[in-house]
Parts: C-alpha cells; sequence; structure tokens
C-alpha cells in the first residue's frame, strides 16, 4: 500500500510539472506568446477569444483567456504573427506583425477598450514584447537573410557559435569547456560528443538553415545538456 502511495505520489508531481512545462515553454523548434487580456481599470477579463494568426502560412491557434486573464501558446512555429482579442462589451483589439522567433518567448499583454466587438482597434505591439520575461535564457537569433552573409570558411552554420558573446574561437562558451555545448537540428540532439567543439554528426550548410538560435547562459530545463551554448 505504501509503494502504491508513492508511485501515484510521483504521477502527480509529473502531471504537474508537465502541465507547468506547457504554459510557458518553447522548444527548439518552436517559439512561444503569452499574456495577460484586461479592461480600462487594469482588472482580468476572463473569457476572451484570442487568436494568433501567422499571416504567411495562415495558420491559426486559438485561447481563451483564464479567470486571471492569462492566455498562452507555448508552441508557436516561427513566423509573423497578428494578435486578435474578441469579447461582448469590448472592441475588437489586434495586434499586427508579431515576429515569432525560435526558442523564444514573448509577452504580448492586450489592453480592451469599452464598445462594440464590430469596432476593430489595431495596436502596435510595444517594446516590452522583446524582453524575456518567462525565462532567464540569454542568447540570440540570426535569421537566414544574415546567415548568408557571414564569412564562414567552411559554411556551415555551426561555426557561427564562435560570433556569440562570450564565445572562444574554438568553442568555449561564457568559461564552459568547448565539449559543453550541445546542437539540435529540428529539436533533434545532433552533438558529436566525441570531437565536443564545434562538432557535429549533421552537415549543416549555411544555405539550409532558416534561423539559428544560440543560448549562451541560463539554459531552462529542456536544453540542460551542457554548461556550454545551447544551439538550434
Amino acid at each position: 500500500m505504501r509503494v502504491r502511495k508513492v508511485f501515484i505520489g510521483i504521477l502527480l508531481v509529473c502531471s504537474l510539472l508537465t502541465c507547468a512545462g506547457r504554459a510557458v515553454a518553447q522548444s527548439a523548434t518552436t517559439g512561444a506568446v503569452v499574456g495577460a487580456v484586461s479592461d480600462p481599470q487594469q482588472a482580468a477579463i476572463a473569457g476572451a477569444k484570442v487568436v494568433l494568426q501567422n499571416i504567411n502560412v495562415n495558420q491559426t491557434y486559438e485561447e481563451t483567456s483564464s479567470a486571471s486573464g492569462q492566455y498562452s501558446f507555448p508552441a508557436v512555429i516561427p513566423g509573423v504573427y497578428k494578435l486578435t482579442a474578441t469579447i461582448k462589451g469590448f472592441r475588437t483589439i489586434t495586434i499586427p506583425n508579431i515576429a515569432v522567433e525560435v526558442a523564444k518567448s514573448y509577452s504580448v499583454d492586450i489592453k480592451m477598450e469599452i464598445g462594440e466587438i464590430s469596432e476593430v482597434v489595431e495596436v502596435a505591439a510595444g517594446a516590452g514584447v522583446e524582453l524575456q520575461t518567462t525565462d532567464a535564457t540569454v542568447g540570440n537569433v540570426i535569421p537566414a537573410a544574415e546567415l548568408e552573409r557571414f564569412p564562414v570558411f567552411t559554411r556551415q552554420v555551426n561555426e557561427l557559435l564562435t560570433l556569440q558573446p562570450g564565445a572562444t574561437p574554438t568553442g568555449e562558451i561564457t568559461g564552459s569547456r568547448n565539449d559543453q555545448s550541445s546542437f539540435t537540428l529540428d529539436g533533434i540532439d545532433v552533438t558529436n560528443n566525441s570531437v565536443g567543439g564545434l562538432g557535429t554528426y549533421a552537415f549543416l550548410p549555411i544555405d539550409s538553415v532558416e534561423e539559428f538560435r544560440v543560448g549562451i547562459a541560463n539554459p531552462d530545463a529542456q536544453s540542460g545538456r551542457g554548461a556550454g551554448g545551447q544551439v538550434s
């Protein structure tokens, strides 16, 4: 009986951790958009319909704000999005041109205005959207348009790790050994553990990569296999 109780307890803890991770966590292949819906007096609005639409591929995600006004899109394919919020008694709020990058999270709070739902108000995303408030990872993203312009000797994208702040020419990141960095390709670990440094099992030509993301400090649990750079 005691063993059974312990086993049930472990299952409950795992379930809670899984639910918590779904709330805000992006992955090595996706981004995350989270925020809160409130009225002009800053009170939370529950039951608002929030739609995130990819304007490039016409893909949409839908959520309903919680009792505390919170909404979350935890696994968003990188791209440019339009965010729309609607609820009876308030004008429709639209926030266009939210650029979502791989392995990054964005906080977009929505302030509703009293009026008819048929009235549409377009609001520009504020500077705070880019602030990383959902995790403490430090790093940056290099898009495809910039990747092709870098003078890389072998034309392998993993060499760009050495251009990150805190990196050395041989692949050490912020004081870690050069075999502590990890590389994922579309979410699959391709790190060459026998070589270390910039070594990967996969051939990664710059021309085949859409985004190159590196976390150089404070990695989250999903990418914490080493103390070096976390490359997506």
